[in-house]
C-alpha cells in the first residue's frame, strides 16, 4: 500500500465536499468560533422560540437579505425547500409581480405564450435536478420527471445554440438555465450564451446549487474570467447554503432591459413579492443559512476552496495516477 504525504500547510480547515455537497462545515451553531451576533441570535431562538417568531424574526429576515447581498451581490427573492422547486412558473410569476413596482406597469415582461406555458431551455451537460421538470435533464433521474421537459440546447457551436434557443423561445421558453462548472464552460461559450439571451430577450439563469463558494468566488460565475464578460439575471442556490431558492442579480441584463433594476423595484419589490408568492423557510433553517453566509464572507471560504482544490487534486494525482480535469477548485468531478 502506497503512503501519500501531503504538505501540512495545504490541509484545509473546511470540508467543502462532504455530505454530497449539502454542508460546508459541521461547526455547531452555538460554537464559540462564530461571531457574537450569530451566537446571541441562536441562543435567543433556542430559549425563547415562541417569542422569536414575531418582530425579532422579521428583523432576522431583513438582516439575512442584507448579509446575502453583501456576500453575493444579489437579492434572495424565492425561498424553497429544494432548488428543483424553482420552476419556470415561479420565475415568471416573480418577475411579473416585480414589474408592478416599476414605473411603467403597462409594459409586459413576457409575451402571451411565455405567460401561458413558461419553460426553461437547459444547456447540455447540466446537472439537472432530483425531481420535477429539472429531472428530464438529469442523466439517471429522468424516470421521476414530471411536467413538460426543459428544452435542451447545445453550446458547442454558436449557430446551433441560436437555432435551438430560438425554437425554445417560440414554445414559451423564458430563459436559458446553465451550469458553468460541471463541464467547465469556456469564456467563449459563456459569451455566446450571454449574447443569445440578449438577442432573444430571454433570462440567463445560472444553477449554483453545488458551485457556490466552492469554486474560487462567492458564485462560480463571479470568477474573473466570467464576470469580465457579463452577468446572469438570476441564480439558483441551495445545498451548502442550507436554504434553497432564487436570487436576483440587481444589474442583470434582462432585468435592466425591462426596468426591473430601479430602486422602486429592488428596494421593496423582492420582499413584498416573496411574502405573497413564497414562504420563508423554517426559522432554524434560516438561522443556519445566515450562519453560513456571514461566516463565508468573514472567513473568505471561496479562497479556502482554492487550498482544498489543491489538496484534492494532489491526492487524486498521487493515489490514482490520474489528473483531475473536470470541475473548479474544491468542486471536482471524477468519471
Amino acid at each position: 500500500m502506497t503512503t501519500i504525504r501531503l504538505r501540512g500547510d495545504l490541509f484545509p480547515r473546511l470540508d467543502l465536499n462532504n455530505s454530497f455537497g449539502t454542508r460546508y462545515t459541521r461547526r455547531p451553531l452555538d460554537s464559540q468560533k462564530w461571531d457574537i451576533k450569530i451566537r446571541k441570535t441562536w441562543l435567543k431562538y433556542e430559549s425563547q422560540t415562541s417569542e422569536f417568531e414575531g418582530e425579532y424574526l422579521r428583523r432576522l429576515q431583513s438582516q439575512y437579505v442584507q448579509d446575502f447581498q453583501d456576500l453575493f451581490g444579489a437579492i434572495p427573492a424565492i425561498m424553497t425547500t429544494h432548488a428543483s422547486d424553482v420552476t419556470p412558473h415561479c420565475v415568471c410569476s416573480l418577475l411579473r409581480g416585480l414589474a408592478q413596482f416599476g414605473c411603467d406597469k403597462s409594459t409586459s415582461v413576457f409575451d402571451p405564450r411565455q405567460i401561458s406555458s413558461p419553460n426553461f431551455a437547459s444547456t447540455d451537460g447540466g446537472f439537472g435536478a432530483t425531481y420535477g421538470q429539472g429531472a428530464y435533464i438529469h442523466p439517471t433521474n429522468q424516470d421521476v420527471a414530471c411536467g413538460s421537459s426543459y428544452w435542451k440546447i447545445e453550446v458547442g457551436r454558436k449557430s446551433k445554440l441560436r437555432i435551438s434557443a430560438q425554437r425554445a423561445k417560440d414554445q414559451g421558453c423564458i430563459g436559458i438555465l446553465t451550469d458553468i462548472v460541471r463541464w467547465v464552460m469556456t469564456e467563449t461559450q459563456w459569451k455566446s450564451i450571454i449574447d443569445n439571451c440578449r438577442e432573444l430577450d430571454v433570462l440567463l439563469i445560472v444553477d449554483e446549487t453545488l458551485t457556490a463558494i466552492r469554486c474560487g468566488a462567492p458564485w462560480a460565475h463571479q470568477r474573473a474570467e466570467y464576470d469580465s464578460i457579463g452577468k446572469p439575471d438570476l441564480v439558483i442556490s441551495g445545498k451548502g447554503l442550507v436554504a434553497a431558492g432564487l436570487a436576483l442579480i440587481p444589474n442583470g441584463p434582462f432585468l435592466h432591459r425591462h426596468g426591473l433594476t430601479t430602486n422602486d423595484v429592488l428596494e421593496d419589490g423582492p420582499l413584498k413579492v416573496m411574502e405573497s408568492q413564497s414562504v420563508w423557510c423554517q426559522t432554524s433553517v434560516l438561522l443556519q443559512s445566515w450562519m453560513v453566509v456571514r461566516a463565508a464572507k468573514v472567513e473568505e471560504w471561496w479562497e479556502v476552496s482554492k487550498q482544498i482544490g489543491m489538496v484534492l487534486r494532489e491526492f487524486v494525482s498521487e493515489s490514482a495516477k490520474r489528473k483531475v480535469t473536470k470541475g473548479l477548485e474544491a468542486l471536482i468531478y471524477l468519471s
